[in-house]
């Protein structure tokens, strides 16, 4: 249902510039994930936000980091996966976001 919300497609494609800002300057003092999984879903049982859980579809990474001469697609990657792969300090990705601007919210 987060896609009913209108906030939902303005602030979803931000989390990544935002993670990897937030990557790149501070960094993160924890990055366990919590075993519990009341705290991760207040109904209990929701699949999809647990450390281990699969992330749907492929992801497009550098599979000779960071020289990036081989991508290939990686299928079943799990969140705790996904998050090490998008940390710039350790590029996987084919790339990092070279500013911070929003002109068109200008």
């Amino acid at each position: 249902s987060s896609p009913l919300d209108p906030s939902f497609h303005m602030i979803h494609p931000t989390l990544e510039r935002l993670f990897q800002f937030r990557a790149l300057t501070k960094g993160f003092s924890d990055k366990t994930w919590s075993a519990d999984s009341d705290e991760l879903c207040i109904f209990g049982g929701c699949r999809g936000h647990g450390a281990a859980d699969a992330v749907p579809g492929d992801v497009f990474m550098s599979s000779d980091s960071p020289q990036f001469s081989t991508f290939s697609t990686v299928t079943g990657v799990t969140n705790e996966k996904l998050q090490r792969i998008m940390d710039p300090n350790e590029p996987r990705m084919s790339y990092v976001f070279a500013d911070f601007a929003w002109p068109h919210c200008e």
